[in-house]
């Protein structure tokens, strides 16, 4: 409590203000299977696919987690496996929310991490587990199976006037807000049809975030006319994807439709979804799947994506189907000629 004075012809006036805070938690459980263990070389870094989750007050969190085998002498068997968390997106201002993540290792050690969720930010410090853990606890079949359980510690914070009147701290609610406001579409101004479906929008939003929807209704368009806008190249379940990033910043499904996304996001100019979904493509590279995502990457100009291809195809070309290498070689000569740079690079 404080007191604050001002001076007047009258003597001075008061003004009290309290603040109360209150910590409300939630836990979500995350499993991550990795195979062939055995093959993956130390120093070499994987990357999980993006986790989400609510806080108590709904606002959206998403996370990720990353392993690397090393070679460490003060282990007794000279490795471990360090595992990190990293937070990939929040609404909730910073240090109003902490992670605390636990790795549920039947061992009998208490492997954890936790800190605050910052976007873009590792949580606390590493999880360093031997490799004789490993091998005992968490290791079948050459199958590496983590399980994780995440708590979210979320900040609530109330403040008392000077009337008594306690009031909420404006809170991030924005996101939850613009949620309603694309799913009841409330004060809509503008038709979008993708398919059979049609999504009732705004064109004020649909222009800030994107340029080229700025453009589409800042001219004398038919569809800034009509209000109606087709789009005939994405499907409707994707589409409702990108409006959802459009409004709220959040995607549900990235794992299903991470391609479709990306091309989207380079149509409507969405930059920062593009770069989410090349961060999870480059992050589910395969064998099976890295030349086709690499040709997804080159077209649709996702660079990041593309370069992180490369040097995953110069790795395992011996493993790529021969189709596959030849499909590169023939439609691609550039791209291929890359990845032979990147070889001779690598010897």
């Amino acid at each position: 409590t404080f007191t604050e004075t001002s001076a007047t012809t009258s003597g001075f006036s008061k003004m009290e203000q309290s603040c109360k805070t209150t910590v409300k938690s939630t836990t979500v459980s995350n499993s991550w299977i990795v195979q062939k263990y055995s093959s993956i070389g130390s120093n070499v870094k994987l990357r999980s696919m993006v986790f989400t989750g609510a806080a108590h007050s709904r606002q959206p969190v998403s996370w990720y987690y990353q392993i690397e085998k090393q070679t460490n002498n003060n282990y007794s068997n000279g490795g471990c496996l360090v595992i990190e968390a990293f937070a990939d997106s929040t609404y909730i201002p910073r240090f109003r929310i902490h992670g605390e993540i636990h790795l549920d290792c039947r061992s009998g050690n208490n492997y954890t991490c936790s800190g605050v969720l910052e976007t873009d930010t590792k949580i606390g410090n590493s999880i360093n587990v031997d490799s004789s853990t490993v091998n005992s606890y968490l290791l079948a079949n050459d199958t590496l199976t983590l399980r994780f359980n995440c708590t979210l510690h979320e900040q609530h914070l109330n403040w008392t006037s000077k009337q008594g009147v306690v009031q909420q701290i404006p809170d991030a609610q924005l996101v939850i807000h613009l949620d309603d406001l694309l799913t009841k579409s409330t004060f809509s101004d503008v038709t979008l049809i993708a398919g059979k479906k049609q999504f009732l929008v705004h064109k004020a939003i649909l222009a800030a975030r994107s340029s080229v929807f700025a453009a589409m209704f800042n001219h004398e368009m038919q569809e800034s006319k009509e209000n109606v806008v087709k789009i005939t190249d994405i499907k409707p379940e994707v589409f409702q994807e990108v409006l959802s990033f459009i409004y709220t910043g959040t995607v549900q499904k990235m794992d299903q439709f991470a391609s479709d996304l990306l091309i989207a996001a380079e149509k409507y100019a969405l930059g920062n979804l593009k770069s989410k979904c090349g961060d999870y493509l480059g992050s589910t590279l395969s064998v099976e799947t890295a030349t086709a995502t690499l040709a997804l990457a080159d077209k649709y100009n996702a660079l990041a994506l593309k370069q992180q291809a490369i040097q995953f195809i110069s790795k395992h070309v011996k493993q790529l189907n021969p189709a596959d290498w030849k499909e590169v070689l023939t439609n691609n000569f550039d791209v291929a000629a890359e990845i032979i740079a990147q070889m001779v690079k690598e010897k």
